[in-house]
C-alpha cells in the first residue's frame, strides 16, 4: 500500500487513513496500536448496527461517552491518572498515541471495554 501511495505522489499516512475510512474498518483492520476495530464493534452493538466507521465514532463521540477504544485502554482510568488531559478535554487515546506513551504514561489496561 505504501508503494501505491508513493507511486501516486501521495502522503502515505493520509493514504493509509483514507484506506481505513473506506475499506479498512470493514476488513477489521486496526488504524493504530491502541484502537481495536473488531472489539469496538463487538462491545458497542449500536455502532455496529449503524454500520459507521468505529474510529470516526470514537473520535467524535465515543471518548466523550466514556467508550474505551480497546479492552487494553481504559479511558476513564487514563483521565483519572492524568488530570491535565482531562482538564483540556482531550481524546485520551489520541493524547496517549501522540504524547502520553513517549512521556511514560500508562494506558491503564483494565481488560474490558468500559
Amino acid at each position: 500500500m505504501a508503494k501505491a501511495a508513493l507511486a501516486a505522489g501521495g502522503d502515505t499516512f493520509a493514504f493509509a487513513y483514507s484506506h481505513y475510512e473506506t475499506n479498512g474498518w470493514h476488513e477489521g483492520r486496526n488504524p493504530n496500536a491502541v484502537f481495536d476495530t473488531k472489539g469496538y464493534l463487538a462491545a458497542y452493538m449500536d455502532i455496529a448496527a449503524a454500520n459507521i466507521d468505529p474510529l470516526a465514532h470514537y473520535e467524535s463521540f465515543g471518548f466523550k461517552e466514556g467508550r474505551d477504544p480497546s479492552a487494553h485502554f481504559d479511558i476513564n482510568g487514563y483521565l483519572a491518572a492524568n488530570g491535565d488531559v482531562k482538564a483540556a478535554g482531550l481524546d485520551p487515546m489520541l493524547h496517549y498515541l501522540q504524547y502520553g506513551g513517549l512521556e511514560g504514561r500508562a494506558m491503564l489496561d483494565d481488560g474490558h471495554f468500559g
